[in-house]
């Protein structure tokens, strides 16, 4: 019998001879596979299969119902923990690799993720930076007007005129303190005349030019001015020690000056040919007491009101012609 041409003949042996039929359906299926080089699946293959998966099908449908039985014999019988804990062991073990399984799978995504990362912290950090430099600049600013504020509650005497300046360059003597500020003999200003600003003192003019005048800070050694303590209303000389502090000479020994005392200028010029000086503007405190046997004064060092550092804005106060 050839496979391929007798293939209508094999209906035929059906109910002839089943294993026939089988045979005659089998043998042109392999004939067509040899021919064609495709995979025909003869129907006999198909109910093989299907038989197949039904096989499978069934174990598993046994299993699940043998252990179902298990569970209902166990709990009839009072032993139900021991199906229970493998099946819960089996339950734990199977999460718990999933879950493994999950978090190494973000891991290797992660992993991809890094450059975008990255980028956007180095974005973020740009941004922080620039956030930070906003911020001291607002700092800045509040501190400026700040000091601008200070100079506005300062009411100088009626004799004598304001002159608003900005220090634009500081000496780098470490021993005579001085600065520079922008404005000059154009706006008033004169040799002598007192510098303040919202604190206190600041120093003195010591140079004058068109537009720009050099100012002698009040630590400077070469400074010097009268001062009345606030308490004891002991009248002395503030000079300047250099290192950014004062010492107040000719109190005697006997004097009831106290510790953290308030120095004021008295009103009262150091030296003969000296200008009008405002009263009642700060100098600074007294820091130390120091009683000298040998002499009949004593030694008082004095903190400056106002430090020569950070200085921004002040007011150069000009006497007014009368």
């Amino acid at each position: 019998m050839e496979p391929i041409e007798n293939a209508a003949r094999c209906p035929q042996y059906r109910f002839q001879s089943p294993i026939r039929w089988r045979f005659c359906y089998k043998m042109n299926a392999v004939a067509l596979r040899k021919r064609h080089g495709v995979s025909i699946m003869s129907r006999f293959d198909r109910r093989a299969n299907r038989s197949g998966s039904g096989l499978a099908s069934g174990i598993v449908f046994l299993l699940v119902l043998a252990v179902l039985i298990a569970k209902l014999v166990a709990a009839a019988s009072g032993s139900e923990a021991v199906i229970d804990a493998p099946l819960l062991q089996a339950t734990t073990t199977s999460v718990h690799t999933v879950d493994a399984a999950g978090h190494a799978l973000l891991s290797v995504l992660e992993v991809f993720r890094l450059p975008a990362h990255l980028k956007r912290l180095r974005e973020m950090e740009g941004e922080l930076a620039l956030l930070r430099t906003r911020n001291q600049q607002l700092e800045e600013v509040a501190r400026e007007n700040e000091r601008l504020r200070g100079l506005l509650k300062l009411h100088p005497p009626r004799e004598f005129g304001t002159v608003a300046a900005e220090v634009v360059a500081r000496s780098m003597d470490l021993w005579f303190d001085t600065v520079v500020i922008n404005r000059g003999a154009n706006a008033g200003i004169k040799v002598q005349d007192l510098v303040v600003n919202g604190v206190g003192v600041v120093g003195e003019v010591a140079e004058v030019g068109a537009n720009h005048s050099k100012v002698r800070l009040i630590t400077s050694p070469d400074f010097a001015l009268s001062a009345v303590s606030n308490t004891s209303q002991l009248n002395g000389i503030v000079r300047g020690t250099g290192g950014g502090q004062l010492s107040l000479g000719y109190i005697a020994a006997d004097a009831p000056l106290k510790l953290q005392e308030k120095l004021f200028t008295s009103g009262l010029s150091p030296t003969r040919e000296g200008g009008a000086r405002p009263r009642g503007l700060l100098l600074g405190y007294v820091a130390k007491i120091k009683k000298q046997p040998e002499l009949s004064t004593l030694e008082v060092s004095v903190r400056p009101a106002v430090s020569g550092r950070g200085l921004r804005y002040v007011l150069v106060l000009t006497e007014r012609v009368k």
